[in-house]
């Protein structure tokens, strides 16, 4: 798979946009496939190859589609593509444009117990969806102000602060 490198891109941004940065065998693929070297800057609007495999979708399902059995690769794979789907990296579903991606390490970095606890962790995180709605009680809200002072940096919301201590 290509991609053409952006003002500010670097090979660590870039492995991160496409979530690629975390295993070291891409890191290496990348570097080899493109003849670069880790301490290489990148050239804007230069096309660059992602340790990326671009399947064929078969309409079946992905296993089928890798010739690989392995279920948890599978759903590792498909929320892979989903992901890049949503953060706006892939225009279509794969379902749809009929391409699978599928990162090197999947294939050949990871082993199948990896697969399956991120797969796993995944799950956990899309389940707890009030995570960011948990209020912590503070002392602070069961005292009074000693005064209100005003900072108009914040906005008008708020720019009335509390002030609860000298």
């Amino acid at each position: 798979m290509k991609i053409q490198a952006k003002k500010g891109d670097g090979i660590t941004v870039i492995l991160n946009r496409y979530n690629l940065a975390a295993f070291p065998c891409n890191v290496d693929t990348f570097l080899k496939i493109n003849s670069l070297e880790r301490n290489d800057q990148l050239q804007l609007a230069k096309t660059y190859r992602l340790p990326i495999s671009v399947y064929d979708y078969n309409d079946k399902s992905i296993r089928s589609t890798i010739d690989n059995n392995d279920y948890d690769l599978a759903v590792y794979i498909q929320h892979y593509n989903e992901l890049m789907h949503e953060n706006g990296l892939r225009e279509y579903d794969y379902r749809s444009d009929k391409q699978l991606w599928v990162p090197i390490h999947a294939l050949h970095c990871i082993s199948s117990e990896e697969i399956k606890k991120s797969s796993t962790v995944e799950e956990e995180e899309e389940v707890d969806v009030n995570l960011s709605d948990h209020k912590e009680h503070t002392e602070q809200e069961d005292k009074e102000a000693l005064r209100i002072e005003t900072f108009p940096i914040f906005g008008a919301d708020y720019e009335k602060t509390p002030i609860y201590t000298e």
